[in-house]
């Protein structure tokens, strides 16, 4: 499977899901493809989100991808998400900066295609 069609399954996922069921895992995968300037295929996005029943418009454009981002962002529990990663991190320190402000602005060099 090339990585942008993972890339786009698991921001799919990590934009609808729950907090109970949300995962740092997830979250540190995306900020990773977010920093290397990899680029989210809108449509592949598109498809997976319709395909889990999250998505059940037409389209998606990149500004409610944006909105929808920022609205996870702002109710995510951020500590849990540290939590879920901190295991994996060499060092622990690299997730002081992680916070819904860092997030956010991050979610705002995300780059699409279309």
């Amino acid at each position: 499977m090339k990585p942008l069609c993972v890339y786009s399954g698991l921001l799919s996922s990590s934009t609808f899901i729950g907090d109970s069921e949300y995962s740092g895992v997830k979250f540190d995968r995306n900020i990773q493809y977010i920093r290397s300037g990899v680029a989210l295929n809108l449509e592949h996005f598109w498809q997976r989100a319709t395909e889990s029943g999250d998505w059940s418009e037409t389209s998606i454009t990149k500004k409610q991808l944006l909105e929808l981002l920022h609205a996870k962002i702002n109710t995510t529990k951020i500590e849990n998400a540290k939590e879920d990663v901190i295991r994996f991190v060499k060092n622990p320190n690299e997730l002081d900066i992680w916070s819904r402000d860092y997030f956010n602005m991050l979610v705002e060099n995300l780059k699409v295609d279309k």
